[in-house]
């Protein structure tokens, strides 16, 4: 049962089963929530996970599956009455886990309603996680992409940050290989 603002996406796993990502209100806050199709019915991986609280996961989460099945989710969700945070977690068979340690588990965040940021793309292959995200404010955005070093425990900015007019890019990226390729797009100015 949905109120209307509920939002799902669908991936395939690798063995062809379609896996669900959704997310709902409940008591004014919105959690995600992932099932799996096994063939004959819907198994429930995870669910009411995702929120730091503040009005919850926000409708521009992603989500990706890796080569074990593991589903890779980046969300931003709200952390106050004015402010908000991007999160990254992985829906395996032992749960969910926050990709970060209680310091560096959030990827980027912003603290008032002049700045936002938007989960645009996740990646993953077997040994990687990557984001793309747009940070916005008043005046410019810009799209970020981050890397999650397993080793560390944390989040690294990947290959910098690209300058975009306001309202304009959209992104794309996925894993070829171990290669992390990013496709970017920019709003022209120019008609023709």
């Amino acid at each position: 049962t949905t109120n209307g603002n509920d939002r799902i996406q669908m991936v395939g796993d690798n063995a062809g089963r379609p896996v669900i990502v959704w997310n709902n209100f409940v008591n004014g806050d919105s959690k995600l929530h992932v099932e799996r199709f096994n063939g004959t019915a819907w198994d429930l991986r995870a669910s009411g996970f995702g929120s730091l609280g503040g009005g919850g996961v926000r409708p521009d989460y992603h989500a990706t599956v890796r080569p074990n099945n593991d589903v890779v989710i980046i969300n931003s969700t709200g952390t106050g009455p004015f402010s908000s945070a991007l999160v990254a977690f992985v829906v395996g068979d032992s749960g969910v886990v926050a990709l970060g340690d209680a310091t560096t588990r959030i990827i980027d965040q912003v603290g008032d309603t002049t700045q936002a940021v938007q989960a645009i793309g996740v990646a993953a292959n077997a040994t990687e996680i990557a984001v793309t995200y747009r940070k916005a404010n008043q005046v410019s955005s810009q799209i970020r992409t981050m890397r999650f070093n397993e080793a560390a425990n944390r989040w690294e900015l990947a290959g910098g940050e690209t300058d975009q007019v306001p309202n304009g890019p959209h992104a794309a990226l996925a894993f070829q290989g171990g290669t992390l390729v990013q496709v970017l797009s920019r709003v022209n100015s120019e008609s023709t």
